[in-house]
This record gives C-alpha cells, sequence and structure tokens, in this order.
C-alpha cells in the first residue's frame, strides 16, 4: 500500500510480474530469516527454563524437539509469505497505472486493515497484561493471607520438613526431631500430625456425649502447647491449652455460635474438651471457606508426622543443609529428604498464581513489545507519509500541540476502543476465577485504570518519540524537495 507509486513506475519501465513477484517474497524470506536466527538463539538461551510443575502435571519443552518444530513453523510461515506476494502481485496487476502514480488508492484507503490488525494487537495486549498483574497481585494477596499472624520474614525462618514414614516408630521420630532441634541457631520446633497447608487432624464435634445428632462441623487440629506461641497466634480471651482437656476455640467459630463459650464442653468421640480460650483465625487455606477451627492438645507419643523449625534470622540456610545432611544419615538411601521454608511451601501452594504468573508474564511481554513495535512501524509510516502536510501546518501556524494531536488521535482511538472491548470480558472472567477464593485482591478502579494509564504511558512515549522528530522539520526544507 504505501509502494504503490514504486510499483507503478516499475510496470511502466517493463517490470513483470515475474520480477515483481521475485523482489517481495526474496524481501519476505530475508525478513522471516532474520526473525527466526533470533527466535533459535532465543531458544538456546531460555530452553534451560522451558519447564513447568503445575499441582501433579510437569511440562518439559526439549530444546532439539523445540527447534525441530520451529523449523517447520519457519517452513510453513515461507510458504505463507509465498501465498501472500502472489496475492499482492495480482492486486497490483489488476490496479491501473494511473492510479497506483498518483496514489487515490491509499488516501482512500487510509490504511484501514492496519489500524484494525493493530487495535487487535492492542486487544491481545490489554488481555495478557490484565491477567498478568491479576496474577501477581494475587499470588501477593494469598501468601500474605496464609498464616497472616507471621510476618514474611518470620515464615522464611521457619523449616517445614515431613517425618511421614511407616517404616519408623514414633520414639524414633521423635528422637530423631529432638536431635536435630539441638542444632546451634535453632529456637524452637513445632510437631505437627501432618502440614497445615496440605489437611487437618479432623473435622467434628459433638455438643453432646454419644449423640451423633449434636454433631457440628468444624476443623479439628492436634497441636502441641507451645502451637500459638510459636504461630504468633494472639488470644483473645481465656488461657491457652494447659492440661489435657482444655480445647482453644477459633474467632470465627466462636462468633458464629453467639454466645460465651468459656467453659462450654464438647466432645470428640468419647473424649470431652472444655474451652478454656479463644484465639485469633488460623488462615491455613485460600480456597475453601473454613468453618473455623478447635485446637486439641498433643503430645505426639502416639504419632508425630511433620516437624517445623523456628531458625535465628540469617542462620535459617545453614540449619537447612545440617537438617538434610542428618536425615540422609538416618534414612535409607532411597528416601530423598525435602527440607524447605514456610515461605516456601505457601508458594508451592499457590500453583495457580505463582506457577502461572511467570508463564503469563513472559507473553504479556512479547505481545506488548509486538504492539509497541506495530505502533512504532505505523507512526514511522504516517510521519514519512504525511511530511508535506505537516510542513503546511506549521507554516499555517500549526504548533507542537496541534502536530501531536494530529498523529496521536488514531492511537487514542485504538487504545480506547480496545480497551472498552477487553476489559468487560477481562471483567467477566475476573468476577469467575474469584468464586475460587475466600479472599481476592482489590479488582476495583485503581487496579483498571493503572492498567490503562500503564499501556497508554508507554505508547505515548514510543509515539511521542516520532511526533517530535516531524515536529521539528523545517517546513522549507520540506516543500522544497515535493
Amino acid at each position: 500500500m504505501n509502494r504503490n507509486r514504486e510499483y507503478g513506475i516499475r510496470k511502466v519501465m517493463g517490470s513483470g510480474n515475474q520480477q515483481l513477484f521475485y523482489q517481495l517474497f526474496v524481501q519476505s524470506v530475508i525478513i522471516a530469516f532474520i526473525a527466526f536466527l533470533f527466535t533459535f538463539c532465543l531458544i538456546e538461551i531460555i530452553s534451560p527454563y522451558l519447564n513447568f510443575n503445575l499441582f501433579n502435571y510437569v511440562l518439559i519443552i526439549e530444546k532439539n524437539l523445540l527447534f525441530i518444530q520451529t523449523a517447520e513453523y519457519m517452513v510453513f510461515i515461507l510458504f505463507l509469505c509465498m501465498i501472500l506476494c502472489f496475492i499482492t502481485v495480482l492486486r497490483i496487476h489488476y490496479t491501473p497505472i494511473q492510479t497506483e502514480i498518483h496514489g487515490s488508492e491509499i488516501k482512500r484507503h487510509k490504511h484501514g486493515m492496519r489500524n484494525i490488525l493493530l487495535g487487535i494487537q492492542f486487544f491481545i495486549c490489554w488481555v495478557f497484561v490484565a491477567f498478568t498483574v491479576a496474577l501477581y497481585m494475587q499470588a501477593e494477596k494469598t501468601e500474605s493471607t496464609l498464616f497472616n499472624t507471621l510476618t514474611e520474614k518470620e515464615k522464611a525462618n521457619i523449616l517445614s520438613f515431613s517425618i511421614y514414614y511407616m517404616f519408623m516408630k514414633n520414639e524414633e521420630k521423635l528422637a530423631l526431631i529432638e536431635r536435630i532441634s539441638k542444632f546451634s541457631g535453632v529456637q524452637d520446633k513445632l510437631l505437627a500430625d501432618i502440614s497445615y497447608l496440605k489437611g487437618i487432624s479432623g473435622t467434628g464435634m459433638q455438643m453432646e456425649k454419644g449423640n451423633p445428632e449434636s454433631s457440628f462441623e468444624v476443623n479439628v487440629m492436634n497441636v502441641s502447647t507451645n502451637f500459638f506461641q510459636f504461630m504468633n497466634i494472639p488470644l483473645l480471651s481465656g488461657h491457652t491449652l494447659k492440661a489435657k482437656e482444655d480445647l482453644v476455640a477459633e474467632k470465627t467459630w466462636a462468633e458464629r455460635q453467639k454466645k460465651d463459650l468459656l467453659g462450654t464442653i464438647l466432645y470428640n468421640y468419647s473424649e470431652s474438651y472444655t474451652i478454656c480460650g479463644v484465639c485469633d483465625d488460623f488462615i491455613a487455606d485460600v480456597y475453601n471457606q473454613s468453618p473455623g477451627f478447635v485446637f486439641l492438645p498433643s503430645d505426639f507419643n502416639y504419632y508425630v508426622g511433620h516437624c517445623y523449625l523456628k531458625c535465628e534470622p540469617g542462620e535459617t540456610a545453614d540449619i537447612k543443609k545440617m537438617i538434610e545432611k542428618t536425615l540422609k544419615e538416618t534414612l535409607p538411601e532411597s528416601i530423598h529428604p525435602h527440607v524447605t521454608t514456610l515461605q516456601e511451601d505457601i508458594y508451592e501452594a499457590q500453583a495457580i498464581e505463582n506457577k502461572l504468573k511467570g508463564i503469563i508474564l513472559f507473553f504479556s511481554i512479547v505481545s506488548l513489545l509486538i504492539t509497541l513495535l506495530g505502533v512504532y512501524s505505523t507512526i514511522t509510516l504516517d510521519t514519512e507519509r504525511r511530511q508535506k502536510e505537516v510542513a503546511i501546518r506549521k507554516v499555517n501556524g500549526a504548533g507542537l500541540k496541534q502536530i501531536i494531536l494530529l498523529f496521536a488521535r488514531l492511537y487514542i482511538k485504538l487504545l480506547t476502543v480496545s480497551a472498552v472491548i477487553a476489559f468487560p470480558l477481562i471483567y467477566i472472567v475476573i468476577q469467575i476465577w474469584k468464586k475460587a477464593y475466600i479472599v481476592f485482591f482489590n479488582d476495583g478502579i485503581i487496579y483498571w485504570a493503572g492498567i490503562f494509564i500503564g499501556i497508554t504511558f508507554i505508547t505515548a512515549l514510543t509515539v511521542l518519540f516520532r511526533i517530535l522528530g516531524i515536529a521539528r522539520i523545517n517546513p522549507a526544507k520540506v516543500i522544497k524537495n515535493e
């Protein structure tokens, strides 16, 4: 469309369809080979990072196979280029020479197809950027919500490891944990029957002993007496677990009962427990609404399956190495112990946010770069094509503001229209996504305005760079050249 005049002159000089096809196709092949050379280099660099784990699924992308598939894709692109060049030659063949030289078709067309494609690029960019920001904000929200009584630094200084080995006696497990807890830099240990992020000790208790009809739903956790101190869970009323018949209720469940629960007796099968205190909320799940927790005392002499260790700041990494070494020496060679921090456990538990956000971020960056390259290409062609118009406007008194608006109007329209189409669709998906959580990031006006302003600002910088260049041209020089 931009070279119709050139093609018209070539036809006058005797250039045929075959020569024009070779010219266009060779140019397309050169551009395609440069692009694929860059792609092959990129695959070589990022291939070690192209393995993803999501829940029980593992995605492994083999570099050699990816090279082969990219080469196949390159052949397809070259074939597509050949078809497009052939169509272009046919269009030029049936276009009158006068129309090509005078350029009336270009003026009439007004680059409509180019603008539509650029609008589609903006639409795709909105989608990826919006979901990338949403995933990062939701990941931060869930990470801060889980075990919210602990700070981020405290979570990073708590080591977590499983001791769920059926071949070991419980006495051997306790002795191993006691040995590990004596390491220098270990402040405190917390025993558990299961990882707090992977389940609970039980569900349901009874108001009356031996009466199944008095059962009610509640999450039951068997904890050590130092549980509340270790997890920094404040007690709102009463006292912590002191006797084996004591029970501490969580605030969420206690408030739902709408009465003073201190002194109330609850039954767990044949065992009776007296509510001695009410503590702040214990949040170990962001996907399912909790009916509330009750905490029962346990010395774990019967069974222990997990252990948490609170470490001195700066000593966590060294203690982790010592624990791994000790476990390898104690356990059979076929078992590979896995020691993590509580912060790492939280990261792994939030697979949807933390694993997908990196993948979506990659596609977001790619779509943004492609869109900005399209914007830069478009504004470059527009400024070069309309130099005479800008020169005449400057002669007639047009200032920098008028020239900027002359070119920026198109991009303001593209940004606005594409956002109006994309944002409602994104909003619907986010509302559906929100139903999977009990906590969700603030997807209010600040979220949408921040995305729109951010993309608009980046686009404005790209456009303004070229507009300022044409605004500084010398009108006399441009008109003289014309």
